[in-house]
């Protein structure tokens, strides 16, 4: 193998772990956020910015960053979830914007319809 093909291949390599990684940050950041790759497109975060000293993603870099975007557009937020009321995020308390958790009334079902 030669250098420039080593270093091919080290550059390709590092493009799928970028993007695993990404991937990664994403899913974290769907707790949060509506629309996840937001994080990055429109928040601005980079990949370094939500990695550890380790270069794993944090979850706590990544509602921290979640945090800051919503509190500048709180419509980025995931449905269902308010930012403000239980620490950065929590469940919506009003019915019509997708409340869950305590204050959630159930989805109807077949069992309760056949039950009357």
């Amino acid at each position: 193998m030669t250098a420039r093909e080593a270093e091919a291949e080290r550059d390709e390599l590092r493009t799928k772990l970028d993007a695993f990684l990404r991937a990664d940050a994403e899913r974290i950041a769907a707790e949060f956020l509506a629309v996840p790759a937001d994080l990055f497109d429109v928040a601005g975060a980079t990949l370094a910015d939500v990695l550890d000293d380790d270069g794993r993603v944090s979850a706590d870099k990544i509602k921290e960053l979640a945090d800051a975007a919503v509190k500048e557009r709180p419509g980025l937020a995931a449905p269902g979830m308010t930012p403000g009321l239980f620490g950065a995020y929590g469940p919506s308390l009003h019915g019509a914007q997708g409340a869950t958790g305590a204050f959630a009334k159930p989805a109807p079902s077949w069992a309760t319809a056949l039950r009357g």
